[in-house]
């Protein structure tokens, strides 16, 4: 029954099935994925950085190889591009709470 199939991570996506994205080592969380025609993984998201003691949220996106797990190198720098975040009245926390990294997991193979 394929509704109950167990699903493993691909070890061929970043070597252990994981790709973890650092963003100039601020907080970084993704919001939104997104699978595009090629394969390639789009995460949207927030990156939290301090400057000179002034803490600066940013817009993120960072585009991955959906085979690898390796940042695209002809999107942005590194595979992301970075905006300062238009704050217009509050927004709640999202129940995830902060995460040093922009993170997915690539599941997609069945044993």
């Amino acid at each position: 029954n394929d509704a109950h199939a167990t699903l493993t991570l691909d070890a061929a996506f970043d070597t252990d099935g994981i790709a973890e994205v650092d963003i100039a080592g601020g907080n970084d969380s993704a919001r939104q994925v997104a699978v595009q025609a090629d394969g390639a993984l789009v995460l949207a998201g927030r990156s939290r950085q301090t400057v000179d003691a002034d803490t600066i949220d940013y817009v993120s996106v960072t585009r991955l190889d959906g085979t690898t797990g390796s940042p695209d190198a002809n999107f942005g720098t590194n595979g992301t591009v970075t905006r300062p975040a238009v704050r217009i009245g509050s927004c709640g926390r999202n129940n995830l709470g902060p995460s040093p990294w922009l993170r997915i997991r690539k599941a997609w193979t069945r044993e």
